[in-house]
């Protein structure tokens, strides 16, 4: 059955909030969003595994429209990095200035895991993967890196949370269902700009979550092209302006702008627009050399601003050395 017979225990104007949440749409809202990607693109992009200087660990907590019974809350953890990359005596010196542009002329293997959790009232959504990617030169400043996350999602409807015109209604004790999934990126890069496009969901697998006699829903494939270019403002300053479009039937495109200014590895803050729906601010900062802080809050700018009291984002990450003075283009972003 659509889960539109059941009530949900929120106001009407939580209803309209979450109106896309519906079965009738739920094909647009199968992947979790993220304010604060540009920390972590591995979440939107496979390919980015491997392309830093070290392995990364990277938890993030998100709270969605806080103010809102049942609002988006959501929880990733990631790990990625490269498995046989050369040493610096390796690697071809191409220019010798303050930052270091050294390159791996070899192709190398790096592995990852991405695990989230999300869940808006009583629909919530859990994915499991792992991740592969193979990096390779294409030129003396500019390397590619092809990824694939390959795992399980689990879409689960909690009827405890939900009333029923039908007190038989078997749905009351809750549905789940567990789909094989698979996500493809490309990943291009310098240290001097990137180029991603990645498609999620490739499988498109259908599922029943709902018990609809009409069929299940497919899961549609989502795709992510994501642009920036690195900007030199002095020795020790970094600006950064980057953009990522999101393409899903049947929704709209959307896309954001980005702004980034960076102090040395120490310090960085951000803007973003998200059309139709926030602008966002965000900053962070780097401990030690090895532990990454960060927040971000949305302003809503759609037609709930009146009612959520915005979006709370945190990052937390830790670098693990994976070898000395072995350097990559990528950690310039």
């Amino acid at each position: 059955m659509k889960l539109l017979y059941p009530i949900l225990k929120f106001s009407v104007v939580t209803l309209v909030a979450f109106g896309f949440y519906c079965p009738a749409n739920l094909q647009a809202q199968q992947e979790a969003q993220y304010s604060q990607y540009m920390v972590n693109y591995f979440t939107l992009n496979p390919g980015v595994a491997g392309t830093g200087e070290n392995t990364e660990i990277k938890v993030g907590l998100r709270s969605q429209w806080a103010g809102f019974e049942g609002a988006p809350k959501t929880g990733y953890f990631t790990i990625q990095g490269a498995l046989n990359r050369v040493n610096s005596s390796d690697i071809t010196k191409h220019k010798s200035k303050k930052y270091v542009k050294q390159f791996n002329p070899h192709g190398y293997h790096s592995l990852g895991g991405y695990i989230y959790h999300d869940a808006t009232g009583p629909i919530s959504r859990s994915a499991l993967y792992g991740a592969y990617a193979y990096n390779i030169a294409l030129a003396n400043s500019l390397r590619a890196s092809l990824g694939a996350y390959v795992g399980l999602k689990q879409f689960r409807v909690d009827g405890s949370r939900l009333q029923f015109f039908d007190p038989n209604d078997p749905l009351q004790a809750g549905q789940s269902e567990i789909v094989p999934d698979a996500s493809l990126g490309l990943w291009m890069y310098s240290n001097k700009f990137y180029l991603g496009a990645s498609i999620h969901q490739v499988m498109g697998n259908s599922l029943d979550v709902f018990n609809n006699a009409e069929g299940g829903d497919a899961l549609q494939r989502h795709y992510f092209f994501t642009a920036g270019v690195n900007v030199r403002l002095s020795n020790e300053w970094y600006w950064v302006p980057s953009v990522l479009v999101r393409m899903v039937n049947p929704v709209p495109t959307s896309f954001d702008i980005n702004s980034k200014i960076k102090f040395k590895d120490l310090l960085w803050g951000a803007a973003s627009y998200r059309k139709d729906d926030a602008v966002i601010l965000m900053a962070g900062f780097t401990l030690n050399g090895n532990i990454d802080v960060s927040y971000s809050y949305d302003i809503t700018n759609s037609a709930i601003q009146s009612y959520s009291r915005g979006t709370h984002e945190i990052v937390v990450g830790l670098r693990l050395k994976n070898r000395p003075k072995t350097h990559n283009p990528s950690d310039f972003w």
